[in-house]
């Protein structure tokens, strides 16, 4: 099972710390005119959400839970702060995906798919997107923290 969830977790967030590369590129793609070039990439980072990083979210606190029970962790579960405040980041993560990222997301890709891409609502749009996925990122880098070292266990 801790294969499963690490595993997991490699898979469904690493592609999106590539995200930041991605996004560069569509930026120097828009630049230069090619709206095909930033619509393929910009479509490529949905694909990967839609299908790697959103089966991830939704499996990792079925696999967390199996470990916490497997690991005898429930027993003394609220003696466990670091896994109290990881589920609890987590949690934040989710919805934060689930209410602002997806919506964000999709929204964008209707006004790239349509041809909108230079205009205030679509950068404004993007801008606010870079900030909250470079928050959601931070967010993983602490859960990852506190997975690995689980400090003061």
């Amino acid at each position: 099972m801790p294969l499963l969830h690490i595993g997991g977790a490699i898979v469904g967030f690493g592609p999106t710390f590539g995200f930041v590369l991605m996004t560069a590129k569509m930026n120097s793609a828009s630049e230069e005119g090619s709206a095909e070039g930033s619509r393929w990439i910009y479509q490529s980072i949905v694909a990967i959400n839609n299908r790697m990083v959103w089966s991830v979210l939704v499996l990792q606190p079925i696999t967390g839970a199996w470990l916490i029970f497997e690991s005898g962790r429930n027993q003394c579960s609220f003696s466990q702060e670091w896994l109290w405040i990881a589920i609890l980041i987590y949690a934040a993560l989710f919805a934060i995906a689930l209410f602002g990222d997806k919506p964000r997301q999709d929204r964008l890709l209707r006004m790239i798919e349509s041809g909108d891409s230079s205009s205030d609502e679509y950068l404004s749009t993007r801008k606010r997107q870079d900030q909250v996925g470079g928050f959601m990122g931070l967010m993983v880098v602490v859960i990852t923290f506190l997975m690995v070292l689980k400090p003061g266990a």
